[in-house]
């Protein structure tokens, strides 16, 4: 994290200080300084070992806490935004979507209120140029994530639509934390410098489209936003950017950030892709399938080499998949279900049984993962159910191709080992246990608590799969994870 959402502009040695005299009954510490303590201590968290990811939760309750006192007095320092801007970050990959989306809004207004929407007409003497630099990776790295916040929650743009180069120049593609440039480092960030504005282009045609023609999207934006795709595409095989991944597997941190970049950008890719067709079914394309692909590869492989790894950094591969949606998951799920021949898919069905496992894993220490450890699980074994139904030369009973009960009493033995753990330590529990009974998901008032239920239900003629499977994509974008289901 470091440089990253203006923490580059924060003095560490004070922050450092802290740690003595947070809990003194005799020292005051400035709310502000007290909520970007408590977030960079949760985030040192979430990268430690498994005991460690679990005390992160705690830690996080404590940021929440904090919020108060410090939204009560706070004015737009400095301080003030770096502070909403880390509890942005910190409440999405705690699937508090809801809360992230808020903090997001006051940080893209303390931006303005500060004129960071503007730097090149503000007047910088006394600032040197690594400053001034700081504060523009800032507002740029602000901007990408409204426009993930447009792509992945379908919300309004709060600062990016209005962000210019004009006006604030261009981010900075050199690593900025340090004298000298790394290479892997560099490469990411001139990825993403070009993946952003690949990305507002897009927003500039798709607005136009929404309300210029009605939203009738004609053949020239579909072949506008084909370009923007091929772009995408053609950077992570120009750069390497998986040999980099994997050539990094002895040092985590640089490893991640080939990781993330691959699965952010190509998510993007995604909801591009899916916001240029104009029919109500989901058609996944090529691309599509080629980015999905290698978005779960690129989490797999990741998760594979940070378990083979000496280092405390087994927390990392959940960043990877906090922040952004699932649509690389239901890609292939429509794939599959759209496959007439079994074979086709085969390698498809696999990739999704191995993210399963990966979300199991995440569960083990991250308590909130558990509901969406559950639905993945239970989502692989619906579309394996639905492939078998359609492969009428298959002999296999349907229930051997269904989950045991124990992969849902594993995830329930997770759950009440965080829940007796947060007791003894004497943490809040916010969290409702979830009914695991009630495992597989919902559509139009038919509840499934078992698999025979479901055996039944998508026996009947009217029985739709990707209706199905469209229904539980909106639940995915909609629900606040970070409660249950």
């Amino acid at each position: 994290m470091q440089g990253e959402f203006f923490t580059s502009l924060l003095d560490v040695e004070f922050m450092l200080s802290l740690c003595d005299v947070i809990n003194s009954p005799l020292v005051q510490v400035e709310p502000a300084a007290r909520l970007v303590y408590y977030n960079l201590i949760f985030h040192g968290g979430v990268l430690g070992g498994p005991r460690s990811q679990i005390t992160a939760r705690g830690l996080y309750l404590q940021c929440l806490h904090a919020v108060p006192a410090w939204q009560a007095c706070a004015s737009g320092t400095m301080l003030d935004l770096i502070a909403s801007s880390l509890m942005t970050f910190t409440t999405a990959i705690s699937f508090d979507y809801t809360l992230a989306w808020k903090f997001h809004r006051q940080a893209c207004e303390f931006v303005k209120q500060r004129g960071l929407d503007r730097l090149n007409a503000l007047d910088m003497v006394g600032l040197t140029k690594t400053e001034i630099d700081n504060q523009r990776l800032g507002f740029w790295q602000l901007v990408l994530v409204d426009i993930f916040f447009r792509f992945f929650a379908n919300k309004p743009s709060s600062i990016s639509s209005e962000a210019s180069v004009a006006s604030s120049g261009v981010p900075p593609a050199t690593d900025v934390t340090h004298q000298r440039p790394r290479a892997g480092r560099t490469i990411v960030n001139t990825i993403w410098q070009r993946v952003l504005f690949v990305a507002k282009e897009f927003f500039e045609h798709y607005d136009r489209v929404s309300i210029i023609d009605g939203g009738t999207k004609s053949h020239q934006f579909q072949k506008k936003v084909d370009s923007l795709c091929d772009e995408i595409e053609e950077m992570i095989d120009d750069w390497q950017l998986t040999l980099l991944m994997e050539s990094y597997a002895k040092k985590p941190m640089d490893s991640w950030l080939c990781a993330d970049t691959i699965v952010g950008t190509l998510n993007i890719l995604l909801e591009m892709d899916k916001l240029r067709q104009s029919g109500a079914e989901p058609m996944v394309s090529e691309r599509s399938k080629r980015a999905a692909r290698l978005i779960l590869d690129t989490t797999i492989n990741f998760d594979e080499m940070l378990r083979n790894s000496s280092k405390p950094h087994g927390a990392l591969y959940m960043y990877c998949i906090a922040f952004y949606p699932f649509r690389a998951f239901f890609s292939l799920y429509y794939h599959i279900l759209k496959c007439d021949d079994p074979a086709d898919c085969e390698q498809d069905v696999l990739r999704l049984d191995k993210i399963g496992t990966v979300m199991v894993r995440a569960a083990q220490s991250r308590f909130e993962w558990i509901p969406i450890a559950k639905a993945i699980v239970s989502l692989n074994q619906v579309t394996k159910f639905m492939q078998q139904r359609q492969d009428m030369s298959s002999t296999t009973p349907w229930e051997d191709a269904w989950p045991e009960r124990s992969n849902s009493g594993h995830l329930l033995s997770i759950e009440q080992a965080h829940m007796a753990d947060s007791v003894s330590r004497g943490l809040p529990l916010v969290l409702q246990q979830p009914e695991f009974a009630q495992w597989l998901p919902d559509h139009e008032g038919m509840h499934f608590s078992t698999a025979a239920d479901f055996q039944h239900a998508a026996a009947q003629p009217d029985f739709r799969p990707i209706e199905y499977m469209q229904a539980i994509e909106e639940q995915f974008a909609e629900r606040g994870w970070n409660y249950g289901w």
